[in-house]
């Protein structure tokens, strides 16, 4: 009983540490990538390399709307082979699970291209692993766009057309 005690004591007292440097510090991102970046290769070769891309909360509390971007100079390609999140549908009409979303885009300002992915909610301690496909030239810069605690809610017409909330306040620039 006191070990439980004690091991939720100190959970707590690091939660509340990290949620100092996160919050008022703002010396890092309540989201952990891993890798932080992948290295340009070669995108003639027949071979791909398969890699893993670990997303994961720091926090002992959900965050929502988490919108982790990859950011390079040139085109680039990651295509999601498997992730380890739940499968479950999440709306009625549509087979779908609106929990993850991918966007390719490109920034008008500087012209880097971007991979961006969504998680609606993303539960405490929760680690999200993606196997991934990726053909890149230049450098990818994995960073955490957004994120927040207080969910905005995904919402679904009679028709079955799903609207899936999607601002992005600020894009990184890459040196």
């Amino acid at each position: 009983m006191q070990e439980t005690l004690l091991a939720k004591t100190i959970d707590f007292s690091i939660d509340l540490f990290i949620k100092f440097i996160v919050y008022v510090l703002k010396l890092i991102s309540p989201i952990k990538i891993l890798p932080k970046e992948i290295r340009g290769g070669s995108v003639d070769s027949s071979w791909k390399t398969i890699s893993n891309i670990k997303i994961q909360n720091r926090l002992n509390s959900n965050l929502y709307d988490i919108f982790v971007a990859g950011i390079s100079k040139k085109s680039f390609s990651v295509k999601i082979i498997s992730d380890d999140g739940a499968k479950s549908k999440t709306v009625e009409h549509m087979d779908i699970n609106t929990n993850h979303l991918v966007v390719v885009a490109t920034d008008r300002r500087n012209g880097n291209h971007l991979w961006i992915f969504r998680i609606h909610k993303f539960g405490s301690k929760e680690a999200l692993n993606l196997n991934v496909k990726i053909e890149n030239q230049e450098t990818i810069y994995f960073k955490t766009l957004n994120y927040s605690s207080t969910e905005v809610p995904i919402k679904e017409r009679d028709d079955g057309v799903v609207e899936i909330p999607f601002k992005i306040e600020k894009i990184p620039k890459l040196k």
